[in-house]
């Protein structure tokens, strides 16, 4: 192959950033080729999608062939990406790890990848990864349910719940750090806080942490933009400096925002039980057999859902390009 001095692509399950003396691999032979370089990631989609880096690289595009360009059609893109939907809709219209989904989606990927030996070879690579399940969760205000998504490893409460009254944490960078708690009564208590970039732990870690340390018993996050809330994560477990979270819409916090700075006292009862386990998920990996491997280009997508939603969008597309 003249137009990529090595093509390396890499479908990469959750978690795929992990210590390289903890990856397993699958023992016995690896299959070979890969319909997914030859149907989406061809010469021809890499000269289209990017130019200017290739451009920069000085590399050659005179091998693209015809059969290349005829392989990227809106026709077979669409196709492969019909057949992840059909897989999320047969598994709870969900492909993420740790699911059945998720399993039949590398298997899908798999087949497809095995039909072209002629230009590329591929292989699976088992490796460990954290696996989250919210097996219940429920968020009550003043006895008014509310819609409540469960933070990606926050701890559990106690399978009945807890009961607490519910105070305002600090705004803005306030909320960032322990220091911004200062006169706030919050031991004890649920705290609301917004969304909010902070220098560490991010928008949702970022909140919980400085409101558990200053004593906080649960933290609700309302969001800070007006999106309805499908996920949220504190990216890692961290049991000594977390407490129970909760991610909840603008559209219902910001009431009782105005309810609390009015004054008014607000109750809570919130519960959510939170399965963190370690489990065994898989990366494809394929690389063409041409090229100078020396100089090696990688592309990258993850193969698999969210629990919310199939996974079309975010990241099929990428997947297939």
């Amino acid at each position: 192959m003249k137009l990529l001095n090595s093509l390396l692509v890499s479908l990469l399950g959750a978690g795929a950033c992990v210590n390289a003396s903890s990856i397993q691999e699958r023992t016995g032979p690896k299959p070979v080729t890969s319909k997914l370089l030859q149907n989406a990631i061809t010469e021809k989609a890499y000269v289209q999608s990017f130019p200017s880096l290739l451009g920069q690289r000085g590399l050659d595009t005179t091998s693209i062939t015809a059969d290349s360009e005829a392989s990227l059609t809106q026709h077979s893109l669409m196709k492969n990406l019909m057949n992840l939907q059909k897989i999320a809709s047969r598994n709870n219209n969900n492909r993420a790890f740790g699911y059945p989904g998720y399993a039949e989606s590398v298997e899908f990927i798999t087949k497809q990848v095995a039909k072209q030996s002629k230009t590329s070879s591929f292989y699976i690579q088992d490796f460990p990864a954290l696996w989250t399940n919210v097996t219940s969760i429920s968020l009550s205000i003043d006895g008014v349910d509310t819609f409540v998504f469960g933070l990606q490893y926050s701890p559990s409460t106690s399978p009945e719940g807890v009961t607490l009254p519910l105070v305002l944490g600090p705004t803005g960078a306030a909320g960032c750090s322990v220091d911004g708690y200062a006169g706030y009564d919050v031991v004890g208590k649920a705290v609301l806080v917004e969304r909010g970039t902070c220098p560490t732990g991010g928008t949702l870690a970022g909140r919980l942490r400085p409101a558990a340390a200053a004593g906080a018993s649960v933290v609700i996050i309302y969001n800070n933009v007006n999106a309805h809330v499908t996920g949220g994560t504190l990216s890692a477990p961290d049991p000594e400096r977390f407490v129970p979270g909760g991610f909840i819409d603008r559209v219902d916090g910001l009431p009782v925002v105005e309810r609390l700075q009015a004054g008014e006292s607000v109750e809570i009862t919130f519960q959510q039980t939170q399965l963190i386990e370690t489990k065994i998920t898989q990366n494809i990996i394929a690389e063409t057999k041409g090229g100078d491997p020396n100089n090696v280009v990688m592309l990258g997508a993850h193969l698999d859902s969210v629990v919310a939603g199939p996974g079309i969008n975010d990241d099929g597309e990428s997947r297939l390009l």
